[in-house]
């Protein structure tokens, strides 16, 4: 099946307007502490290191996955860690005036904390250092993965 055949058999979910209008005034109103909250775990070096107890991608991707953990829990998420390999996030969407949730069903991101070797040349800040500089944040993870996870983690909590 072509990527066309699978957007064709789609069943789309039609928002209205005074939703849409809500989740966009929430990710304003929620915007400098997703930035904060990026910028921190990025500042988290998490290169694959030598297994240890508990953290069987090394200590520095331990640290990111108990970091990310943590913020979920704050943000009302329950978590789960499966042995440092993994760790998810559930979350629960709250009834409407109807009674039903207003999204139904699973939501799932998917993404890594890990990071490759920032290497010893080409960088023009420190790699760890989550440097913001007119609206852009410059850090090894910001683009893969870490960003993307932790946007996704708080468009979940908008909702």
């Amino acid at each position: 099946m072509s990527s066309t055949d699978c957007l064709e058999n789609e069943e789309h979910i039609a928002i209205d307007a005074a939703l849409e209008e809500r989740i966009l005034a929430e990710v304003d109103a929620i915007s400098d502490e997703m930035i904060d909250a990026i910028r921190a775990i990025v500042r988290q070096k998490s290169v694959q290191g030598d297994a240890a107890e508990g953290a069987p991608f090394g200590t520095d991707v331990r640290a990111a996955l108990d970091q990310t953990l943590a913020l979920c829990r704050e943000l009302g998420f329950e978590t789960c860690d499966v042995d440092g390999y993994m760790g998810y996030a559930t979350w629960k969407a709250e009834p409407g005036s109807n009674g039903e949730p207003v999204l139904s069903g699973y939501v799932c991101a998917l993404g890594h904390l890990d990071v490759v070797p920032e290497g010893t040349t080409g960088w023009k800040v420190p790699p760890y250092s989550a440097h913001l500089e007119d609206g852009r944040i410059t850090s090894r993870g910001v683009l893969d993965n870490k960003g993307p996870i932790y946007a996704c983690l708080y468009a979940l909590w908008a909702l």
